[in-house]
């Protein structure tokens, strides 16, 4: 019986016990993109016994484990206050949630109490059950499209099964364009046009199973960088060559969406740019750098709100 690519559901939910599955639900469901599912890593071991014949020896597997990655559109949760639809995948991410009831809903990067969660993937009938879920997120805004957010998550190894999907539900939120009616953008003070903004929290996650440790998804450590592509200015109108030359800490914001519970908010108090080149979009100069999103106080080089 054929399986077919686009019949999926995916569903995710945050882990009160790492590794112990949280049993997400249909409204748990996330509508995603480029989907990609890894349910078989690990490591080929050649046992290399030396026999009277040259036949290729057989294998064991070791170090098993799962992957998955994804994208999301980057959308509100419908209402002030109110949690995205991506909110369990950013508190795997090396992201510590903040509700303001009724106002907005913040991540902010953590160094400690890292969480996980529970991601099932049904492929057509085909459950991929990927516990302990960690990983890391890149933010993409891009003028003319909707922002996203690209998801990468390790996980221990489960058995796939043969299992009935359950019956998705959806948000009804739908991404807007950036455009500018809809977006805001500044850094360093000046309000650039701006083609395009990536931010990637750059979480670094390993496998680790060990005498005396169990299998585990382990968060060790992260960079947070990106890059800009915005239109050039004059020197009077503000001179980027001095920021870059004088490793300057610029503050960056990126406001996206005008209506209450479909605002996201990206923002970053010290930015500093790694380089600065000349590009072109439609033959206008454009200033291309790739930036590095640096600590404040600690636990602060970038925040993402949902208002």
């Amino acid at each position: 019986m054929e399986l077919y690519k686009r019949k999926a559901v995916i569903i995710a939910k945050i882990e009160t016990v790492y590794g112990t599955d949280s049993v997400p639900l249909g409204a748990n469901a996330i509508g995603v993109t480029d989907l990609k599912v890894e349910p078989a890593k690990g490591t080929k071991k050649k046992r290399e016994i030396i026999y009277p014949d040259f036949s290729t020896q057989p294998h064991i597997i070791t170090q098993q484990h799962q992957a998955v990655s994804f994208t999301v559109e980057l959308k509100g949760g419908g209402a002030a206050g109110t949690a995205p639809e991506c909110g369990a995948l950013l508190r795997s991410c090396m992201l510590e949630e903040t509700i303001s009831a009724g106002v907005s809903v913040a991540y902010q990067p953590r160094s400690a109490d890292f969480e996980s969660c529970t991601i099932y993937v049904n492929q057509d009938g085909v459950l991929h059950k990927l516990l302990g879920c960690r990983g890391t997120v890149q933010f993409n805004v891009s003028g003319g499209e909707y922002p996203t957010a690209s998801f990468s998550f390790l996980a221990l190894a489960v058995a796939p099964a043969d299992v009935a999907p359950v019956v998705p539900v959806y948000t009804a939120v739908v991404p807007v364009e950036v455009n500018n009616t809809n977006t805001d953008f500044s850094f360093g003070g000046y309000t650039a046009v701006l083609h395009k903004l990536q931010v990637d929290l750059g979480v670094t996650t390993k496998f680790r199973e060990l005498p005396n440790q169990t299998a585990t998804i382990m968060t060790t450590g992260r960079d947070c960088k990106g890059s800009l592509v915005m239109d050039a200015m004059m020197n009077a109108d503000h001179n980027y060559w001095t920021s870059w030359s004088t490793a300057a800490a610029l503050a960056m914001t990126m406001t996206h969406g005008a209506t209450a519970g479909n605002i996201v908010e990206i923002a970053a108090p010290k930015v500093q740019m790694d380089n600065v080149d000349y590009g072109d979009v439609d033959d206008i100069l454009t200033f291309n750098t790739p930036i590095s999103l640096t600590r404040n106080a600690g636990d602060d080089e970038m925040t993402i709100t949902f208002r």
